[in-house]
Protein backbone atom coordinates (compact mmCIF):
# COMPACT_ATOMS: atom_id res chain seq x y z
CA UNK A 1 0.00 0.00 0.00
CA UNK A 2 2.93 2.37 0.75
CA UNK A 3 4.52 2.09 -2.26
CA UNK A 4 1.53 2.64 -3.95
CA UNK A 5 0.69 6.10 -1.88
CA UNK A 6 4.51 7.22 -2.37
CA UNK A 7 4.84 6.53 -6.23
CA UNK A 8 1.84 7.87 -7.58
CA UNK A 9 3.72 9.54 -10.03
CA UNK A 10 0.98 12.48 -10.79
CA UNK A 11 -1.58 9.88 -11.63
CA UNK A 12 -5.18 10.16 -9.91
CA UNK A 13 -5.20 7.74 -6.83
CA UNK A 14 -8.98 8.35 -6.24
CA UNK A 15 -10.23 4.99 -7.38
CA UNK A 16 -8.07 3.62 -4.43
CA UNK A 17 -10.00 5.71 -1.81
CA UNK A 18 -12.63 3.32 -0.37
CA UNK A 19 -10.27 0.54 -0.44
CA UNK A 20 -7.70 2.50 1.74
CA UNK A 21 -10.44 4.26 3.78
CA UNK A 22 -11.50 0.63 5.06
CA UNK A 23 -7.38 0.43 6.56
CA UNK A 24 -8.49 3.46 8.73
CA UNK A 25 -9.93 1.22 11.34
CA UNK A 26 -7.11 -0.94 11.38
CA UNK A 27 -5.24 -0.45 15.40
CA UNK A 28 -1.83 -0.59 13.71
CA UNK A 29 -0.89 2.87 14.00
CA UNK A 30 1.60 2.90 11.01
CA UNK A 31 -0.97 1.57 8.68
CA UNK A 32 -3.67 4.50 10.49
CA UNK A 33 -0.89 7.17 9.88
CA UNK A 34 -0.51 6.38 6.57
CA UNK A 35 -3.95 6.20 5.69
CA UNK A 36 -4.14 9.72 7.54
CA UNK A 37 -1.73 10.88 4.98
CA UNK A 38 -3.53 9.41 1.91
CA UNK A 39 -6.89 10.83 3.05
CA UNK A 40 -5.46 14.30 3.61
CA UNK A 41 -3.37 14.01 -0.06
CA UNK A 42 -5.70 12.18 -2.06
CA UNK A 43 -9.70 13.57 -0.14
CA UNK A 44 -10.44 16.10 -2.50
CA UNK A 45 -13.45 14.34 -3.26
CA UNK A 46 -16.24 15.47 -0.73
CA UNK A 47 -18.19 11.46 -0.93
CA UNK A 48 -15.01 9.80 -0.30
CA UNK A 49 -14.40 11.99 2.67
CA UNK A 50 -17.80 10.96 4.17
CA UNK A 51 -16.56 7.49 4.10
CA UNK A 52 -13.76 8.51 6.53
CA UNK A 53 -15.18 11.49 8.72
CA UNK A 54 -16.88 9.10 11.21
CA UNK A 55 -14.19 7.15 12.35
CA UNK A 56 -11.81 10.18 12.54
CA UNK A 57 -14.59 10.98 14.47
CA UNK A 58 -14.49 8.24 16.81
CA UNK A 59 -11.00 8.06 16.74
CA UNK A 60 -11.06 11.36 18.27
CA UNK A 61 -12.48 9.99 21.13
CA UNK A 62 -9.57 6.66 21.53
CA UNK A 63 -8.01 6.14 24.76
CA UNK A 64 -4.40 6.08 22.87
CA UNK A 65 -3.35 10.07 22.17
CA UNK A 66 -1.29 9.22 19.12
CA UNK A 67 -4.62 8.26 17.29
CA UNK A 68 -6.42 10.83 19.06
CA UNK A 69 -3.93 13.41 17.36
CA UNK A 70 -3.80 11.72 14.00
CA UNK A 71 -7.09 12.10 13.83
CA UNK A 72 -7.52 15.79 14.73
CA UNK A 73 -4.77 16.72 12.42
CA UNK A 74 -6.18 14.50 9.73
CA UNK A 75 -9.95 16.18 10.19
CA UNK A 76 -8.72 19.91 9.88
CA UNK A 77 -5.81 19.11 7.45
CA UNK A 78 -8.66 18.05 4.62
CA UNK A 79 -9.78 21.63 2.81
CA UNK A 80 -12.91 21.13 2.75
CA UNK A 81 -15.29 23.32 4.14
CA UNK A 82 -17.96 21.30 5.84
CA UNK A 83 -15.75 19.46 7.47
CA UNK A 84 -15.56 22.51 10.07
CA UNK A 85 -18.86 21.53 11.48
CA UNK A 86 -17.21 18.15 12.56
CA UNK A 87 -13.96 19.56 13.63
CA UNK A 88 -14.95 22.37 16.14
CA UNK A 89 -15.91 20.54 18.69
CA UNK A 90 -13.22 18.00 18.68
CA UNK A 91 -10.65 20.66 18.20
CA UNK A 92 -11.90 22.62 21.53
CA UNK A 93 -11.84 19.02 23.66
CA UNK A 94 -8.89 18.85 22.14
CA UNK A 95 -7.22 21.88 23.59
CA UNK A 96 -7.85 20.40 26.75
CA UNK A 97 -6.90 16.90 26.17
CA UNK A 98 -4.55 14.83 29.06
CA UNK A 99 -2.20 14.51 26.20
CA UNK A 100 0.37 16.97 25.13
CA UNK A 101 0.54 15.21 21.50
CA UNK A 102 -3.61 15.85 20.96
CA UNK A 103 -3.09 19.40 22.83
CA UNK A 104 -0.49 20.14 20.19
CA UNK A 105 -2.20 18.48 17.29
CA UNK A 106 -5.32 21.17 18.15
CA UNK A 107 -3.39 24.41 18.95
CA UNK A 108 -2.39 23.34 15.01
CA UNK A 109 -5.34 22.93 14.10
CA UNK A 110 -6.78 25.60 15.29
CA UNK A 111 -4.35 27.78 12.78
CA UNK A 112 -5.76 25.36 10.04
CA UNK A 113 -9.34 26.18 10.73
CA UNK A 114 -8.44 29.77 10.32
CA UNK A 115 -6.93 29.04 7.27
CA UNK A 116 -10.44 27.52 5.90
CA UNK A 117 -13.02 30.33 7.20
CA UNK A 118 -11.76 32.82 9.75
CA UNK A 119 -15.27 33.51 11.12
CA UNK A 120 -15.46 30.05 12.60
CA UNK A 121 -12.23 30.50 15.08
CA UNK A 122 -13.10 34.37 15.81
CA UNK A 123 -16.89 33.31 16.78
CA UNK A 124 -16.63 30.56 19.07
CA UNK A 125 -13.52 31.45 21.40
CA UNK A 126 -10.58 30.36 19.99
CA UNK A 127 -8.44 33.08 20.17
CA UNK A 128 -9.21 33.12 24.18
CA UNK A 129 -8.68 29.50 24.45
CA UNK A 130 -5.39 29.66 22.50
CA UNK A 131 -4.53 32.43 25.00
CA UNK A 132 -5.21 30.05 27.51
CA UNK A 133 -2.90 27.60 26.25
CA UNK A 134 0.14 30.09 26.30
CA UNK A 135 0.20 29.09 30.02
CA UNK A 136 0.15 24.92 28.98
CA UNK A 137 3.12 23.07 31.02
CA UNK A 138 4.53 21.68 27.41
CA UNK A 139 6.59 24.23 26.38
CA UNK A 140 5.94 23.24 22.28
CA UNK A 141 2.16 23.84 23.01
CA UNK A 142 2.79 27.28 24.15
CA UNK A 143 5.43 28.44 20.89
CA UNK A 144 2.56 26.53 18.86
CA UNK A 145 0.22 28.55 20.56
CA UNK A 146 2.15 31.88 19.81
CA UNK A 147 2.38 31.24 16.54
CA UNK A 148 -1.32 30.33 15.61
CA UNK A 149 -2.47 33.52 17.58
CA UNK A 150 0.64 35.35 15.42
CA UNK A 151 -1.58 34.09 12.52
CA UNK A 152 -4.65 34.15 13.68
CA UNK A 153 -4.27 37.67 14.51
CA UNK A 154 -2.08 39.51 11.84
CA UNK A 155 -4.40 41.49 10.47
CA UNK A 156 -4.65 43.14 13.81
CA UNK A 157 -1.31 43.29 14.87
CA UNK A 158 -0.63 40.19 15.72
CA UNK A 159 -0.33 38.31 19.42
CA UNK A 160 -0.53 40.91 22.32
CA UNK A 161 2.01 40.11 24.60
CA UNK A 162 1.02 41.98 27.82
CA UNK A 163 3.01 42.06 31.36
CA UNK A 164 1.31 38.99 32.79
CA UNK A 165 2.50 37.05 29.81
CA UNK A 166 5.50 38.86 29.22
CA UNK A 167 6.67 37.94 32.74
CA UNK A 168 5.10 34.46 32.71
CA UNK A 169 6.97 33.33 29.10
CA UNK A 170 10.44 34.79 30.22
CA UNK A 171 10.01 32.44 33.76
CA UNK A 172 8.90 29.61 31.55
CA UNK A 173 12.27 30.55 29.18
CA UNK A 174 14.38 30.10 32.71
CA UNK A 175 13.03 26.96 33.33
CA UNK A 176 13.82 25.52 30.07
CA UNK A 177 16.96 26.58 30.45
CA UNK A 178 17.52 24.67 33.64
CA UNK A 179 15.99 21.94 31.96
CA UNK A 180 18.42 21.84 29.03
CA UNK A 181 21.92 22.12 31.27
CA UNK A 182 20.32 19.31 33.39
Amino acid sequence: MQILMTSSGGRNLEKLFPAVVKHLSSSDLITKKLVCWFICEHGSNQEFILLAINTLVKDCNDPNPMIRGFSLKTITSIPHTFLLDYSLPLVLKGLDDSSVYVRRAAVLSCAMMFSMNHEIVMENGIVDRLYGAIRDSDSIVVVDALLALEEILSLEGGVVINHNIAVYLLNKLQVCENVCRD
